[in-house]
């Protein structure tokens, strides 16, 4: 697997995340994981290895998942803290007892997942703790019995590259057109412009080049004849 790290916008991977693990557990009808941002969380980069974080976040919330059961509420927080990047998985589960909280990113603790189908080694977070320390960051596990468990990925705050787009502008009546090959990007936009009340018909998702290229020939006939062609690419 390659190690390598690099400066990456950290929102994306999490909402991406969200939206698999979301579908992953679509068995536990009465389970919800969301992703909640700040209002300056789409501009947080951190340098990390993708495939590590994503494994890192993959397994902090199974870890809430599985101490919960089948109901309860499982939030994915990014914000900004003190010169750091957080992500913080949040439950409301059943909480930790404070001479548990302090060894469980120790190898082989784990707590809460006996009453349920799988048994925890303890590793899932002694090796989560063990990566984002290589990163410079810190993992920290704050509890409260009766009120639920934070997750604390913490990272060192990245500056933005220069190709970061703070914002997007939209004119009235703009079309919007996303290209990617990853599912779950088309659903993280499509999300957003749901947010904002955009009409679903004037969002275009391709998940290959040649659709999007007979969209493009077809719509160059039509805005000529129209005089217009606001189209945004995403």
């Amino acid at each position: 697997i390659d190690k390598e790290v690099s400066t990456q916008l950290i929102s994306g991977l999490i909402e991406g995340l969200v939206s698999e693990k979301r579908i992953q557990f679509r068995d536990k009808q009465g389970l919800v994981i969301d992703a909640s941002n700040s209002s300056e969380a789409y501009g947080l980069f951190a340098k990390i290895n993708i495939v590590e974080f994503k494994r890192v976040l993959s397994n902090l919330i199974n870890n809430s998942v599985e101490a919960m059961g089948n109901k309860g509420n499982i939030d994915v927080i990014l914000r900004s803290f003190d010169g750091d990047v957080q992500v913080i998985v949040r439950d409301d589960g059943i909480g930790i007892p404070k001479d548990v909280l302090s060894k469980l990113t120790e190898r082989g603790v784990s707590f809460g997942k006996e009453k349920f189908e799988k048994s925890g080694s303890g590793l899932g977070l002694f090796h989560a703790k063990e990566t984002v320390e290589k990163w410079g960051g810190n993992l920290k596990i704050e509890s409260e019995e009766g009120r639920g468990t934070d997750l604390l990925m913490i990272l060192p705050k990245q500056l933005a590259p220069e190709w970061f787009l703070p914002e997007i502008k939209l004119t009235e009546g703009c079309e919007i057109v996303i290209l990617d090959d990853d599912s779950s990007i088309h659903q993280v936009w499509q999300a957003r412009f749901d947010n904002i009340g955009i009409d679903t018909e004037f969002v275009h998702h391709f998940n290959s080049p040649e659709p999007l290229k007979d969209w493009v020939e077809k719509n160059r006939m039509v805005s000529q004849s129209h005089h217009s062609n606001n189209i945004l690419y995403l």
